[in-house]
């Protein structure tokens, strides 16, 4: 009873917190923010302040990061300083590579096929289980750099009907 509450209340938070990353993502700072990654000066001609904005968006993302590590911290009991290891903080990265780093949809993608991957993998393949999730990224990284929100888009977008584009 208790894991299974956990379960939809971590659901729950994740399907909030992702509505809302993807709101901010499409308003006014969150096109600031993705404007910073292609050219910063033209930002601050245009009188947005870049730093504020960085500001801004690592005060979310550590927000996000207390949420995770709160779940987590309630899921197992305890906290150990397994979480802190360079390890950890790799398996996000590969998530949001994976899944397509500016997506918020590509998070969820990505944990997803990182967790499918890894449990089929650990069963299958125990002791080379990490190379082959090393040769998945690679191929992610090689044919399909947006990761898979970005693949899904580009196949979506190919069968999509003439004149209209995919959303």
């Amino acid at each position: 009873p208790f894991e299974y509450t956990l379960f939809y209340v971590a659901l729950a938070t994740a399907a909030v917190l992702g509505w809302l990353v993807h709101r901010y993502l499409n308003s006014a700072p969150g096109r600031a923010l993705a404007a910073i990654k292609t050219n910063e000066t033209r930002l601050e001609y245009l009188g947005i302040s870049a730093r504020g904005t960085l500001l801004v968006a690592y005060v979310i993302s550590a927000m996000l990061a207390g949420v995770g590590g709160t779940l987590a911290a309630v899921m197992q009991g305890l906290v150990t300083p397994e979480y802190a290891y360079w390890v950890r903080s790799g398996e996000f990265v590969f998530i949001a590579i994976l899944g397509g780093a500016g997506h918020v949809l590509g998070a969820f993608a990505g944990a997803l096929v990182y967790e499918g991957v890894r449990m089929y993998l650990a069963v299958l393949a125990a002791d080379m289980w990490q190379l082959l999730l090393g040769v998945v990224l690679l191929v992610i990284v090689l044919f399909a750099s947006e990761g898979l929100v970005g693949l899904w888009h580009r196949i979506s977008g190919r069968f999509a009907p003439a004149g209209r584009e995919a959303s």
